[in-house]
């Protein structure tokens, strides 16, 4: 069997040995996420900024689409009435007639 033998104490120059090696490379790490969060967080802001300058934009586009769909069933109101009245005006005058000549 062989026996294992760990060291509890390691020497200063160990030590900072891996604190130079070891957390550097994290805080390198640590660094690059910070500047890509940072161009992250200025790219979602250009799309809140666009989506907001859309947002507008459709809802502009949505007023004048309600506006002509309106003035659309306006005029269908209107030639509705036309047919009827050309319809009716015949029917109107005969029964005039009918009971006013005879």
């Amino acid at each position: 069997m062989t026996e294992t033998k760990t060291e509890r104490y390691v020497t200063y120059a160990a030590f900072d040995d891996f604190k130079k090696h070891d957390f550097q490379e994290v805080r390198d790490d640590i660094k690059d996420i910070r500047t890509e969060l940072k161009g992250i967080h200025s790219e979602m802001n250009d799309i809140r900024m666009d989506l907001s300058d859309f947002k507008g934009e459709m809802r502009g586009e949505l007023k004048s689409l309600n506006v002509r769909i309106d003035q659309i069933f306006e005029s269908l109101k209107f030639y509705k009435m036309m047919i009827v009245v050309l319809f009716l005006t015949p029917l109107v005058d005969r029964m005039i007639s009918f009971f006013f000549e005879h």
